[in-house]
């Protein structure tokens, strides 16, 4: 994401060119649910993955991607904690 403040029609190229350039060099967007699935999930906002710990141990994962935990209560065990 890039913010922009101020209009300078010479600066604001180059701001717009840097602001995609940082954008098109960040990894992937990966996604976990409390409605998720660790077996069948593949990471997709329509199909997140369920727990963290078995999302970061997956290949996909890359060093800069992201972990998105979308809203609600995950309630992972009595050895774990809840996360809301």
């Amino acid at each position: 994401m890039c913010i922009v403040i101020g209009r300078s029609k010479t600066v604001l190229p180059l701001v717009v060119f840097i602001c995609l350039a940082a954008d098109l060099s960040l990894g992937a967007t990966w996604y976990l649910s409390p409605t998720g699935s660790d077996s069948s999930g593949d990471g997709s906002w329509g199909n997140p993955w369920y727990e963290l710990e078995v999302a970061i141990a997956k290949p996909q994962i890359q060093d800069g991607d992201e972990l998105v935990l979308l809203d609600g209560v995950y309630n992972y065990g009595a050895d774990k904690q809840s996360i809301a």
